[in-house]
């Protein structure tokens, strides 16, 4: 059996280096020419970065080797619509069960391949990509599934736990009472679940209150305390701060914050009110400080992840966490719906997001399916009846 594979390769003359990436027959190592061009188009024409160059040709190396074990086909450039539409229903969506957006980017790359073989010559026609009615309304299905489980991208925006404090470490603040403070704000989203605006809504985080809350814990003999706040909708909701962030928050209030007047805990440093959009500049700035440094561990997720993760991201992260850490201690998931202020079928549709992600994330297939079940069944429903 034939098998192309692709190495991605750094050639230097002189002080200039040129990134290139080889396709060849495994086992004679005869180079693709075709395929090799366009590497080396995609490298040094386009600019494209490494990991989208090795992705690109992984699909074309792919593609090559079904066609060349197809006994009827000389080579790629008698390549014909039928034979691509049979890689693409037959390997990218029954063999390898790829999902809706990776079978579509595959598609892509196939594409974008033969576009740039006919525009250099090394082939006299383009085939045309297209799918069966069939097969369409299979990716169809599978897209509508995909976002009805999963309406918020999890897997993107889940920000691990060594990932938070690469974040933290950038926070672009200055001065120790700024810097502490905001690193407090980061915290509060993702080891408390707040949304952004209630960071700074000033009836939420009083210092008052936070020692009052505090102080009950204590008699209780309990780590951590909980604290009532305004949600979203003005409604309320009880928030629970974990121990280690009860104690960055005294760390706080005795040293930095001891002589800044007024009694919010998230404030200017002359006690006033910061603006609602506070927490989100802070994580912004992070973010932005971190990807650019690009020496942080996991900087490399941040820019994978750029554009879709935000504050909020925070949230999501603490309520995948919140979930998973129910199952594991037996607790009921009306916690995490209560946690996250989750109320009536629509608000409970949210809170099986979360537990679906979650039990995926730790391996349990079966309550990952059984969930995925239940919310499909839910949206089906709430759709009939609206």
């Amino acid at each position: 059996m034939t098998s192309f594979v692709n190495r991605l390769v750094t050639v230097k003359e002189g002080i200039i280096e040129t990134t290139a990436c080889i396709v060849a027959d495994q086992d004679t190592l005869a180079i693709h020419p075709a395929a090799t061009a366009y590497a080396y188009y995609l490298a040094n024409e386009k600019g494209s970065p490494k990991n989208t160059i090795l992705t690109y040709m992984s699909t074309v190396s792919n593609f090559l080797t079904f066609v060349a074990n197809d006994p009827k086909l000389r080579g790629f450039e008698d390549v014909e619509d039928v034979h691509v539409r049979a890689y693409i229903e037959g390997v990218i969506l029954k063999h390898i069960k790829l999902s809706p957006s990776t079978a579509n980017q595959r598609i892509s790359h196939i594409e974008n391949f033969y576009k740039f073989c006919f525009e250099r010559g090394f082939t006299e026609h383009i085939p045309r990509v297209y799918l069966s009615e069939s097969a369409k309304r299979i990716l169809d299905e599978q897209k509508g599934k995909a976002s009805s489980i999963d309406p918020y991208d999890l897997p993107t925006q889940y920000t691990t736990e060594a990932e938070f404090r690469d974040l933290c470490s950038y926070i672009t603040a200055k001065r120790s009472y700024e810097s502490s403070r905001d690193e407090i704000v980061l915290n509060l989203g993702y080891l408390s679940g707040l949304r952004a605006h209630e960071v700074t809504l000033t009836d939420n985080l009083t210092i008052s209150k936070i020692e009052k809350a505090v102080s009950r814990s204590q008699r209780e003999n309990n780590d951590g305390f909980e604290i009532h706040i305004m949600g979203k909708g003005d409604k309320s909701r009880e928030i629970f701060v974990p121990e280690a962030l009860k104690r960055m928050i005294q760390r706080f209030l005795a040293g930095p914050r001891k002589n800044v007047p007024g009694d919010l805990l998230i404030c200017k440093n002359d006690g006033s009110s910061l603006d609602s959009e506070h927490a989100s500049n802070v994580f912004s700035s992070a973010k932005k400080a971190l990807i650019d440094a690009d020496k942080a561990v996991t900087s490399e997720f941040w820019r994978k992840n750029n554009e879709k993760r935000s504050f909020h991201s925070l949230r999501h992260s603490y309520a995948t966490n919140l979930a998973d850490f129910c199952k594991k201690n037996g607790l009921s998931y009306k916690l995490l719906a209560d946690r996250l202020g989750h109320e009536g079928d629509g608000r409970a549709q949210q809170t099986l997001t979360y537990i679906h992600f979650a039990a995926k994330k730790r391996g349990d297939a079966r309550e990952a399916d059984s969930i995925a079940t239940r919310i499909i069944s839910n949206v089906t429903r709430y759709r009939t009846n609206g």
